[in-house]
């Protein structure tokens, strides 16, 4: 199923302070989306508006063709897995966790389905009180998977986790984005390339939805990102494929040396 998500004409801001959002309008459909933008930019904020969380002062929200008000309205349509997703998981046993996830919103997946979809019955008979800070990011986005909700809303996903659960949780993002909307809020610039697309947020607004090379190449600096050690090399070496991921620039440095069986 084709989802959708609109919304038209934002405005936001918090009591007493300056506008966050200024007529933001965005249409999104089934795929991964990643929000960048410095510090304060309001990249929570657009998450909390999205899952009726924060209410704007002016504009609307439809998400498959359904006016989003509130939480409410907004219930086994939108699911939020926070910075800390520690409250994101009950128990007692992760298999218990998942089960209540896919009974609350009844989705069409059983429980042992979607353990073995995330590749985790090892940690089924878990008690979740027991798992470690990877295994836990990785439970409660099963979790919210289990929801069965058309459109998933994570912020800053891989903070703190070690090289091995951030490759698996990218992995399984890309898995579940098939036939859902994935929203991810996020400072770590390599989730950027798994982006479907990229919102770049800047000075009240959207500044720039596009293609993660241009995004890596054109706006981090302007948004106050910064700049990825691999954007500094390539604009150095002026290598024009413009690589924004290590696969990428070993391919293009073991091209450029003409020795493709070389050892980096």
């Amino acid at each position: 199923m084709q989802n959708k998500l609109q919304l038209i004409n934002i405005w936001f801001r918090f009591p007493f302070s300056d506008w966050i959002f200024r007529n933001v309008s965005l249409e999104l459909e089934n795929g991964i989306y990643i929000i960048v933008g410095r510090n304060g930019v309001g990249k929570t904020t657009l998450l909390r508006i999205i899952a009726g969380i924060l209410k704007p002062q002016k504009g609307r929200i439809y998400i498959n063709s359904k006016e989003i008000n509130s939480v409410k309205d907004a219930v086994k349509l939108v699911s939020f897995m926070p910075s800390s997703p520690y409250n994101m998981i009950i128990g007692p046993t992760v298999y218990d966790d998942i089960k209540k996830a896919v009974k609350a919103f009844n989705n069409k997946l059983t429980a042992r389905e979607i353990i073995e979809f995330f590749s985790i019955e090892h940690l089924k008979e878990k008690k979740v009180f027991h798992l470690s800070y990877g295994e836990v990011h990785i439970v409660a986005l099963a979790s919210v998977y289990a929801l069965g909700t058309p459109i998933i809303l994570l912020d800053e996903p891989t903070v703190g986790l070690d090289k091995k659960y951030r490759e698996k949780l990218v992995q399984l993002l890309r898995k579940i984005s098939g036939d859902r909307i994935v929203v991810i809020a996020a400072n770590d610039l390599r989730l950027i390339p798994i982006g479907q697309k990229i919102i770049a947020l800047n000075n009240g607004g959207i500044d720039f939805i596009g293609d993660p090379k241009v995004v890596f190449y054109n706006y981090l600096e302007k948004i106050g990102v910064g700049i990825s050690d691999i954007v500094q090399f390539a604009k150095k070496m002026k290598i024009e494929s413009k690589p924004i991921t290590v696969k990428e620039l070993k391919s293009e440095i073991l091209r450029l040396i003409g020795d493709s069986n070389a050892r980096l």
